[in-house]
């Protein structure tokens, strides 16, 4: 189960621009490596705040995913559907349960990872998607000049 949000970096809008005057056929290459870039930061941040449970499946099963829809580009960043493991002989999926270690239950107590991890990687998330948006610029312009067209 994942719960939806989303959020917005202050100081995003230059890395917006630049993006806006890429050719339209490498603006989704670009937006998935730019937003995976920060995403990346912020899913290390989570794997930090998360405490070993019974199986240490959690921790492993944080990932990134990135896209487009339409116009729309989008980071998930969370627990990955593939990721199961065995516990006493049951079967134990991190995605399943993810959101009740987050915000915890009427039995459990919550013990957040993401939104802390998200509040605390601001700064650090825009400046790899910069970092992101120059590496993918650089891959680009390499395919360029091997195919000859640059």
């Amino acid at each position: 189960m994942s719960i939806p949000a989303s959020i917005r970096f202050s100081g995003v809008k230059e890395l917006e621009k630049a993006l806006q005057k890429l050719p339209e056929n490498m603006q989704k290459r670009a937006y998935r490596s730019v937003l995976t870039s920060g995403g990346r930061v912020i899913a290390s941040a989570a794997k930090k705040k998360i405490t070993k449970g019974r199986t240490g499946l959690l921790k492993k099963a944080i990932r990134v995913k990135s896209g487009m829809k339409g116009h729309t580009a989008f980071a998930v960043i969370g627990a990955s559907r593939s990721i199961a493991g065995t516990y006493k002989g049951k079967r134990v999926v991190p995605w399943v349960y993810s959101h009740l270690v987050e915000y915890g239950t009427a039995h459990s107590a919550a013990k957040p990872f993401l939104r802390p991890a998200v509040n605390e990687t601001g700064a650090a998330v825009v400046k790899k998607m910069a970092i992101g948006l120059d590496r993918f610029l650089a891959r680009e312009v390499k395919k360029l000049k091997t195919k000859g067209r640059f």
